[in-house]
């Protein structure tokens, strides 16, 4: 049951028709997409944390979490750069995280500016 556990975290991750295909557009999600974090062994046995990355932005994430070693964060960010100069990541694909981003931000702003402090 663990080994099954593990591929689905790796196809969650790294998946387009999960994360693209149903989560946004079947089921209309328009938040951001936050990766678990990548230094969980399972997936760290099967990938690079510069595929990791690459793949999981591909897929549709918003924001990875590399939480424990900064090594695997610097893997991470040379990975994403690198898929950016080459052009396997798009300037789309990445502004459209960069709007999500904002978008919750900005509406993260206003709910909590619009809060009555008084109570």
């Amino acid at each position: 049951m663990r080994c099954i556990r593990k591929s689905i975290q790796i196809i969650r991750l790294v998946s387009k028709k999960i994360i693209t295909d149903w989560l946004r557009k079947d089921m209309g999600y328009k938040g951001v997409v936050v990766t678990d974090d990548m230094d969980m062994g399972a997936l760290a046995k099967h990938y690079t944390f510069g595929d990791m990355a690459v793949q999981s932005i591909q897929a549709g994430s918003d924001i990875l979490l590399v939480c424990h070693e900064y090594e695997h964060m610097q893997a991470a960010y040379n990975g994403l750069m690198k898929a950016v100069k080459d052009g396997t990541i798009s300037k789309e694909r990445l502004d459209a995280s960069v709007k999500t981003d904002i978008a919750y931000e900005i509406e993260s702003w206003y709910i909590n500016t619009s809060v009555n402090h008084s109570i």
